[in-house]
C-alpha cells in the first residue's frame, strides 16, 4: 500500500499563510483605488451652473471696440486655448477651429461663454469659469467672436 508523507504537526497549527494577508492587503488597496476613482469621476461629471448676467448686443459691441478687452481676450487665448485651438484660432492638434463655418455648441455670446466657463471634459475641453475673473471669460469670449468675424469678413474679400 501507498503510504502518503505525514504533514508535520507544528506546520497543521500554524493559522493563515503570508500570502493570504498579502492578498487580502492588495484587495483592500485596489478597493480603496477604485473608490477613489469613482469618486473623482462623479466630482468631475457634476456640471455647475453659469449664472451670469444677461449681456446684450449693445454691450457686446461695445465690449468688441474696447482696445483693453481685446488685449485682455488675446492674452488669455493665447495663455489658455491656442495651445489646442491654434494660435490664429484656425485649430490645432486638439481642438477644432473657432472661426470657420463649423459650430459645435452654438455662436452666441451666451453658448460661447458656457463653453469656455464650463468645458467640453467629453472632449477634452477644460472649464475656465473657476480660474479665470468673469471680466476675463468675457474677454476670452469677445475676442473669439470678433475674430471669428475678422475671419468671416477677410474671406469674403
Amino acid at each position: 500500500m501507498y503510504n502518503k508523507p505525514m504533514i508535520p504537526p507544528e506546520r497543521l497549527k500554524k493559522g493563515p499563510t503570508i500570502s493570504f494577508w498579502k492578498l487580502f492587503l492588495i484587495f483592500v488597496i485596489t478597493l480603496a483605488i477604485f473608490a477613489g476613482m469613482i469618486l473623482i469621476f462623479l466630482a468631475n461629471t457634476s456640471k455647475p451652473t453659469v449664472n451670469v448676467k444677461p449681456i446684450t448686443d449693445i454691450q457686446i459691441a461695445s465690449l468688441m471696440k474696447d482696445d483693453e478687452v481685446m488685449q485682455n481676450g488675446h492674452v488669455q487665448f493665447q495663455l489658455r486655448c491656442a495651445r489646442c485651438h491654434g494660435t490664429n484660432l484656425d485649430g490645432g492638434l486638439e481642438g477644432p477651429s473657432l472661426v470657420d463655418d463649423t459650430t459645435l455648441y452654438g455662436e452666441s455670446f451666451e453658448s460661447l461663454h458656457r463653453v469656455i466657463t464650463l468645458g467640453v471634459p467629453v472632449n477634452g475641453m477644460p472649464s475656465w469659469g473657476n480660474q479665470l475673473l468673469e471680466e476675463d471669460l468675457q474677454a476670452l469670449t469677445i475676442y473669439i467672436i470678433k475674430m471669428k468675424a475678422f475671419t468671416k469678413t477677410q474671406s469674403k474679400r
